[in-house]
Formats: structure tokens, sequence, C-alpha cells
């Protein structure tokens, strides 16, 4: 006796929608206009130098909307991707240092500011 032989049916399949991720390629700060692309120098707020040193990057991504504040993702020639705040960043070396230093001068007063606050409360 012959079994019957069944073919097997061709299984269809559903073309699957690719979502696309729109970012923004570019942000306006200000009078300041960061590009994806561009370069630029940066201090990294994190460093525990004495006399932190500019470097030399590229902006990879564009973030108007952060949690702390505007910032830029930005690729080191000589180091790793990171996130960085948009106001440290300047188009040369100097430009840098010296956000740099209002960005710490600014942060020392906020400090100061909490500190009073704290001892008014306790008292």
């Amino acid at each position: 006796m012959k079994k019957k032989t069944t073919k097997a049916k061709a299984v269809k399949r559903k073309k699957s929608a690719v979502k696309k991720d729109v970012r923004s390629q570019e942000m306006k700060i200000g009078n300041r206009i960061y590009t994806v692309g561009e370069e630029g120098w940066a201090v990294n707020e994190s460093t525990q130098l004495k006399y932190p040193r500019p470097i030399q990057c590229v902006i990879t991504g564009v973030y108007p909307v952060d949690s702390i504040e505007p910032a830029l993702g930005i690729r080191e020639y000589q180091g790793p991707h990171r996130t960085i705040r948009a106001r440290l960043i300047g188009l040369t070396k100097k430009e840098a240092q010296d956000n740099y230093a209002s960005f710490i001068k600014s942060e020392e007063k906020k400090s100061r500011k909490t500190e009073k606050t704290e001892k008014t409360e306790k008292k």
C-alpha cells in the first residue's frame, strides 16, 4: 500500500514595517547653531585633572531636550563617544577653555547658594 504524499504549503510572511528613527540634525541655542558633522573642541566636565585640557571632537548627535540641559553627542578623535553639555563646546581650543571656566564659576555659585539655604533651613 502506498502512502499519500502531501506537498508542504509555502509559508506566506507579512512584510514588517521598518520604523525609521527621524532625528534632528541641528539645534539652535541662543545665537549658536550646532550641526551633526561639525568639528569643535570640548572640555569634559567630569575630568579629575587640575588643569583640564580641551579635546578635539566631531558632533554626532544633538539632544535639545535632555534631562539636565541641551546636550550634544560627540566622538573624540582619540577617545570614546560621549554626551556633553552644549555650552561646553567651542569652535576653537581657547573658546572651549573659556566656556569651561564660565561653567565652573556658575556651578560654584549654585553650590554656594544651596549651602546658604541649607544653613538657614537648619536654624
